[in-house]
């Protein structure tokens, strides 16, 4: 198996992309926050202290999106274009959405990953003054459209049986803190 982000020696580095054409490309990621009920009653009363949690969280998912490359060594430099980040307040958990969109030579299936672990990040932020533990669950892209130019690939990963959207990473108050293994990617 060939690895492509490394070269004949073994070495990392950046895939060159000058050849590709560019061609519009879009990925959406989603995934949840699940809170207490109180969090989750402070949200829907807009009480908690430290202000607007779901627009400091929609701002921060897509500044996060522009800020892939410096995060992700191996990333290229790619505009993007458009990055709508949509949070819905759900029974027990806040749902984040990212759609992220270029014209550029690579795909944007990063900064729509991005975009939601860092909206996730900023609500746990937050919230994390008003109750509890709260915790990022099953982020994954759901699909994406590689922009090929012969026909437009588009692959989705809303398949998976629902064991797979179990949470990534656990975040709890101190002094606990556990990290989950990873899922396997989405094919």
């Amino acid at each position: 198996m060939k690895f492509t982000h490394l070269n004949s020696d073994g070495a990392a580095y950046m895939v060159d992309v000058t050849e590709k054409q560019p061609t519009v490309r879009t990925a959406t990621a989603e995934g949840e926050v699940a809170c207490s009920p109180e969090v989750m009653t402070a949200l829907r009363d807009g009480t908690v202290p430290k202000g607007d949690v779901l627009a400091v969280a929609r701002i921060a998912g897509i500044s996060a999106a522009k800020k892939v490359p410096e995060l992700l060594p191996l990333a290229h430099t790619i505009g993007v274009h458009g990055c709508a980040v949509e949070l819905t307040l759900a029974d027990d958990h806040v749902s984040i959405s990212a759609t992220v969109r270029t014209a550029d030579r690579t795909g944007v299936e990063m900064e729509a990953l991005t975009a939601v672990n860092v909206s996730a990040l900023a609500i746990i932020d937050m919230v994390k003054g008003v109750a509890g533990e709260q915790l990022p669950e099953g982020v994954l892209v759901c699909n994406f459209s590689r922009g090929l130019m012969e026909h437009d690939d588009v692959v989705t990963c809303m398949n998976h049986p629902k064991e797979l959207l179990t949470p990534r990473i656990k975040v709890k108050t101190p002094p606990e803190y556990t990290v989950s293994p990873l899922l396997p990617p989405c094919q």
